[in-house]
């Protein structure tokens, strides 16, 4: 779902880039995948010249936030995905029979403020204590917590000078009193409730509905259930006034005459309340 669309950037930018396992399943089994899925993170990076601000290898999804060109930044996470998926589906060829690995292309979103950039440090570092593996950042390896402090089993390819200003600013706990409209300059965390664009998103993408269906249902959200304005959801999808509101009419329309869309507003309305 190409929920935001970016043009491409001519000088290196900060992105959030994630991706998930296929029908959410595991993409590291164990200690070995996730040092060879960074062994060959490692290998594309340092081949397209882009740099780890930080990075979390969960169970059946990764984070990372890189400082990249844009063009370079696909090249480099399609190399990333072609080898981790040959190396798992080979491993694992006994008990994967679907023959993927990842649910789709990876995905990302541009950082543009230093905000976003402490946000983003505590979401993606913070991933193992909000899924309840490990109480805090530091009990968790596979991340890049522990290269800002300086452990003896820090990961060295990770860039720490450029954010090191920035991570000591960031909070145990984010503080989540924030405007009630949705901004690019403070986003994933674009609500004062205790989620964020990315996990909505994410939700989103895995029902089952046309791909038009989902860019209505994402914006009726905003608009209905976050009390977004029209240009406030405009400036989030990139989409001109008019066209969001047209998207917000004829999702009037859907819901009357189709039960699954009806169906999905409320499913999504009780995940996110």
């Amino acid at each position: 779902m190409n929920i935001l669309l970016y043009e491409n950037d001519l000088q290196d930018t900060y992105y959030h880039v994630f991706n998930r396992g296929v029908n959410k399943q595991q993409i590291y089994l164990d200690d070995q995948d996730r040092y060879v899925f960074l062994k060959y993170s490692k290998k594309a990076f340092e081949k397209y010249d882009i740099e780890v601000m930080a990075f979390c290898l969960m169970g059946n999804h990764y984070h990372y936030m890189l400082k990249a060109n844009d063009d370079k930044l696909s090249a480099s996470m399609h190399l990333l995905g072609l080898n981790y998926s040959r190396y798992f589906l080979q491993r694992y060829k006994s008990i994967k029979k679907d023959g993927r690995t990842f649910r789709g292309p990876y995905k990302k979103q541009k950082v543009n403020s230093s905000q976003y950039k402490v946000n983003l440090l505590f979401y993606i570092h913070n991933n193992p204590v909000k899924d309840e593996i490990v109480p805090h950042p530091d009990d968790f390896k596979f991340s890049s917590y522990r290269s800002y402090l300086n452990r003896k089993d820090y990961f060295s390819f990770v860039n720490i000078d450029d954010l090191k200003d920035i991570f000591v600013k960031v909070p145990r706990k984010l503080n989540f009193e924030l405007p009630k409209f949705i901004n690019k300059s403070w986003s994933p965390f674009a609500t004062e409730r205790n989620y964020s664009l990315y996990e909505i998103k994410d939700f989103i993408d895995e029902l089952e509905l046309s791909n038009d269906d989902k860019l209505r249902l994402f914006i009726v959200f905003l608009r209905n259930h976050l009390s977004c304005s029209y240009q406030n959801i405009s400036d989030e999808t990139e989409l001109n006034i008019s066209k969001v509101y047209r998207i917000i009419k004829q999702a009037e329309i859907v819901a009357d005459q189709d039960s699954t869309f009806e169906g999905a507003k409320s499913l999504l309305a009780h995940k996110f309340p």
